[in-house]
């Protein structure tokens, strides 16, 4: 991990009268360089942009995103508070011979990442409740500016088709038993009824962490319009799953805390499953990743041939939650 560059030094003292005083690396986020700093008695989050992974056009989604989770945090959501410097979260600045530099700051939050051995139902019954609550809060934006809008559910379906036919295509691959079967079930009217709204899309575990039993929600680069049932599914399958089956008393507890703000069945519960499948399937399900080594993607992987097992019972499993 290389220093803070000089010209991010030099902005942050002008543009958020911030002097660190220790910096310390911090893993985690692809191409991205993220720093723990101090500065008078508080610590921050500065995080550097890969100039490789986001275009321009990229950069002004994450604009967008960053000035959502502001709002968020506004609204009492637990998740980073983010400083802006004339009401833009993103500097991007230019300077030799380093070139285009985009940062930002945020609040440094301190916790545990949570993992399906260790959560426990009072912090599901939390991380449930946070992400009602997020949902709750973000459904009232006009969603019609972003990038992802409207979602249509022909071009769902066509995604699905195109990715089934890519798979078809390997030699000496086998096509998952049932996946056919499955994907008539993922037709327009399956995606017709499922709620769009502006969402987290990315609510995995490495995304999440607790001070405590208190969930707190992070990373919001991703933020988009969607469905919400895909961050729930995300949830339940990231820390409910064991990685054999779905442990009813996690699911249950996230379910109670999301009720908090936002109503959630039992047949909710089974479309939310299923509407991550049908999100991530194109992802993971894939000979080149079902044959790594990476512990990440092969639990990703073992999620999808979890659902495409179990997926005429799933109804059942999440019944009574």
């Amino acid at each position: 991990m290389t220093p803070i560059p000089t010209p991010i030094l030099d902005d942050l003292l002008s543009a958020f009268g911030i002097a660190p005083r220790t910096a310390t690396p911090v893993n985690g986020g692809y191409l991205n360089q993220k720093w723990k700093i101090d500065a008078a008695g508080q610590s921050y989050l500065l995080k550097q942009f890969s100039t490789v992974r986001y275009s321009s056009s990229n950069l002004n989604r994450i604009e967008a995103a960053l000035q959502r989770q502001k709002y968020l945090y506004a609204c009492g959501v637990c998740c980073p508070r983010v400083y802006n410097s004339n009401g833009t979260i993103l500097r991007r600045i230019r300077s030799e011979p380093y070139g285009e530099i985009t940062y930002m700051v945020m609040s440094y939050e301190a916790g545990s990442m949570p993992t399906p051995d260790t959560v426990s139902a009072a912090q599901m019954t939390s991380l449930g409740e946070q992400c009602g609550h997020m949902h709750h809060a973000l459904s009232v934006l006009d969603p019609t500016t972003d990038h992802h809008y409207p979602l249509t559910s022909a071009d769902a379906v066509c995604r699905l088709a195109g990715h089934m036919e890519k798979l078809s295509g390997f030699d000496d691959y086998q096509i998952p038993p049932g996946l056919d079967a499955i994907l008539s079930t993922l037709d327009i009217r399956f995606f017709d009824r499922m709620p769009r709204q502006l969402c987290h899309e990315d609510f995995s575990g490495d995304n999440l962490l607790f001070r405590g039993n208190t969930a707190v929600i992070l990373d919001f680069d991703r933020g988009q319009y969607s469905f919400p049932l895909h961050d729930v599914g995300r949830a339940l399958l990231s820390l409910a799953f064991d990685g054999v089956q779905l442990r009813l008393p996690l699911v249950r507890a996230f379910a109670d805390g999301y009720r908090r703000y936002v109503p959630l069945s039992d047949d909710d519960l089974a479309d939310a499953l299923r509407i991550t499948f049908a999100c991530e399937f194109p992802w993971w399900v894939h000979p080149d990743y079902e044959t790594m080594d990476n512990p990440k993607i092969r639990r990703f992987v073992n999620e999808m041939y979890y659902l495409i097992r179990v997926w005429g019972d799933l109804p059942t499993i999440v019944q009574g939650a």
